[in-house]
């Protein structure tokens, strides 16, 4: 926390723990603010997390305007789970959450497309899919911005149940393919055993962070 504190007030935000390679391990990577901003972090450990208490715990952070980072598993303490949020000296607005199941329709595509566009109209949008545990069914976890509020409504969606060519140019021709066409991606989104789900793509973008979570550009 220190180390995110002492960043963050030298305009660095942290972006989260990337594995490069075996031999060298594990590097934490920060993304460096040229608009004179700054970035503060607190962080809490709560026990027995579920569902309903992981909302009140992003809720109360995100009222005061830090937003939602990261949570994890706390080492060698049962089942308490760490959670990280950022204030920046930028944004003036408040944060507010959902975490809903992800579909299981077996028109899962549509279905998916369909809960994206009802939270849009509600100022949210995703983030991050996530389980607390592994063997929970895949959530979505949407996040509200006071600042943007209906500003994201405009936004739409596309959603494909193929998983993404892991062939490197077939990758590359898709996704330029749909960026001629206004399209950017989102994230593909797996389950908790890796098996692919659904491949999102959006209109307005959310550019990706390394750990996959979308952000929204110019919060101020």
């Amino acid at each position: 926390l220190k180390q995110l504190n002492d960043l963050g007030s030298q305009s660095w935000l942290f972006l989260g723990k990337k594995q490069l390679d075996a031999f060298f391990g594990a590097k934490t990577l920060y993304a460096k603010n040229n608009l004179s901003q700054t970035f503060s972090y607190e962080m809490r450990n709560d026990s027995d997390v579920n569902a309903t208490k992981l909302i009140s715990i992003l809720d109360a952070q995100g009222a005061s305007g830090c937003r939602f980072i990261d949570m994890r598993l706390k080492a060698n303490t049962t089942n308490t789970q760490t959670t990280v949020c950022v204030n920046s000296s930028r944004n003036n607005g408040a944060f507010s959450y959902r975490y809903v199941a992800y579909p299981t329709d077996a028109t899962r595509a549509d279905a998916l497309k369909a809960l994206l566009d009802g939270q849009k109209l509600e100022g949210f949008y995703p983030i991050r899919v996530w389980s607390l545990t592994a063997s929970d069914t895949p959530r979505i976890l949407f996040e509200r911005d006071s600042s943007i509020g209906a500003g994201i409504q405009g936004m739409q969606y596309k959603v494909y149940s193929q998983s993404l060519p892991s062939n490197q140019p077939e990758l590359a021709n898709l996704l330029n393919d749909q960026g001629k066409l206004g399209w950017h991606f989102w994230r593909q989104i797996n389950d908790p055993t890796g098996k692919q789900l659904a491949t999102i793509f959006s209109s307005l973008p959310f550019p990706q962070l390394p750990d996959g979570e979308a952000v929204v550009l110019d919060r101020r």
